[in-house]
C-alpha cells in the first residue's frame, strides 16, 4: 500500500491540521487507524492520501484529509470521450468530497463500524469488489456510514430479502432501542449540481427513489418500519421535501424518508419526513449525530466556472423551472 501504519496514525490523531482542536479522541483515532490498515490490506485497496486546503478569513489554514479515486466518472481530468455512452456530461463536471475525493475521517468510521456493530459478519472481504470498484466506492461506504448513525443498532442484516419470491434486498435491517428498521439507503451523487447552482429547483428529481419499488413488504409487522434514507450533496429543500411526500403518498409501505447533506448551511445535517401520522419524530429520537459527523468539511469545485457563477439553463430545465413556478402561483 502507498499509506503505512505510522502515517495512517498520524493522519487522524492531527486531523484537522490547522483546526483548533482534533476531531477524534487520541486513543480512537490510533484504533481507527489499526482498524483501517487491516481493512485496506483485505480490500486490496491502495489509498491515495492527499489534502484539501481550506482558508477562512483571519483564521488559520486547515487541511482536511481525503483520499483521491482517480478512476472516479468524476474525474475532472477525464474527457467526454473516456465516460460511458449515453452518460449526462454535465454531471462529471464537478470534483470534490462525495464525487472523486473522500473524506478519510468518513472511511475510518466505516472500519470502526465494522469492527463493533459488524464484528459479526464477513464485511470487509464480501465488500471487497465494490470497494475497488470505485464508480460504486463512496456509495458503499454511505451504505455503513448509515447504519451508524443509529442508537445502539443490533441483530444486524445486510442485504436482507424481505418480500417472498423478490430477489431484490434491502441494504440492511436491525433494531434500535427495541424498533426494527428495514433501511435502504440511496447515494445520490448527482445532487451536486443542485449545490452548484443553488438549489433543487432546477433539478429532475424523479430519479431519486429509482430501484426503491420492491424491496420493502406491504405490510410491516408492528414496531417495525420502512425507511429510505437519501445522501445528497446539497442543502436540504423545500422541493426535496415535496418531491420525498410524493413518493410517500405513492409508496405506503414506506414509513418516512431520511436525508442527510454534508453541506448544510445551517447546521442540520439531517431531516426525516413522513406522513402527518407518520413515525419522524420516533425516529428522530432513535437517530444520533455527534461532533465528528458535523464537523466534515466537504467542499465541491465545478473547474469550468468560478464558485459563485451559475451555468445557463437547459431548455428542459427552463421549461421544468416555469411550470413550477405556474403550479406555486395556482
Amino acid at each position: 500500500m502507498t499509506i503505512t501504519l505510522e502515517q495512517l496514525e498520524q493522519v487522524l490523531v492531527s486531523a484537522y491540521p490547522g483546526a483548533s482542536h482534533p476531531v477524534l479522541p487520541r486513543a480512537v483515532a490510533v484504533q481507527r487507524a489499526q482498524w483501517l490498515y487491516g481493512d485496506l490490506q483485505a480490500w486490496r485497496f491502495d489509498l491515495r492520501l492527499t489534502y484539501q486546503p481550506i482558508e477562512f478569513d483571519g483564521c488559520e489554514p486547515m487541511r482536511v484529509p481525503k483520499y483521491r479515486l482517480a478512476d472516479s466518472p468524476f474525474n475532472a481530468s477525464k474527457g467526454p470521450d473516456d465516460r460511458k455512452k449515453g452518460e449526462d456530461h454535465e454531471m462529471f463536471h464537478g470534483e470534490g468530497s462525495g464525487l472523486d475525493c473522500p473524506d478519510l475521517l468518513k472511511l475510518s468510521r466505516v472500519s470502526e463500524i465494522d469492527h463493533t456493530i459488524l464484528a459479526h459478519t464477513n464485511w470487509p472481504r464480501t465488500h471487497a469488489k465494490a470497494l475497488r470498484d470505485l464508480r460504486k466506492h463512496v456509495a458503499v461506504i454511505e451504505e455503513l456510514l448509515w447504519l451508524g448513525r443509529w442508537r445502539n443498532p443490533v441483530a444486524v442484516r445486510l442485504n436482507a430479502k424481505l418480500v417472498p419470491g423478490s430477489a431484490k434486498d434491502v441494504d440492511c435491517c436491525f433494531r434500535s432501542e427495541g424498533i426494527t428498521i428495514n433501511l435502504e439507503v440511496k447515494y445520490r451523487p448527482r445532487t451536486w449540481l443542485a449545490r452548484v447552482d443553488g438549489g433543487f429547483d432546477v433539478q429532475d428529481l424523479s430519479s431519486l427513489f429509482d430501484g426503491v419499488d420492491g424491496k420493502f413488504p406491504i405490510e410491516p409487522p408492528q414496531g417495525t418500519y420502512n425507511v429510505v434514507a437519501l445522501t445528497v450533496l446539497a442543502p436540504i429543500d423545500n422541493l426535496l421535501r415535496r418531491h420525498a411526500a410524493q413518493f410517500l403518498d405513492s409508496h405506503p409501505e414506506v414509513a418516512a424518508v431520511a436525508v442527510w447533506t454534508d453541506h448544510a448551511p445551517n447546521g442540520r445535517n439531517h431531516e426525516f419526513i413522513s406522513r402527518p401520522d407518520g413515525p419522524a419524530r420516533l425516529l428522530e429520537c432513535l437517530f444520533k449525530s455527534d461532533e465528528e459527523e458535523r464537523s466534515r468539511a466537504g467542499f465541491i469545485r465545478h473547474p469550468m466556472r468560478n464558485t459563485a457563477e451559475r451555468r445557463e439553463l437547459t431548455p428542459e430545465e427552463s421549461i421544468r423551472l416555469v411550470q413550477r413556478m405556474a403550479a406555486e402561483e395556482n
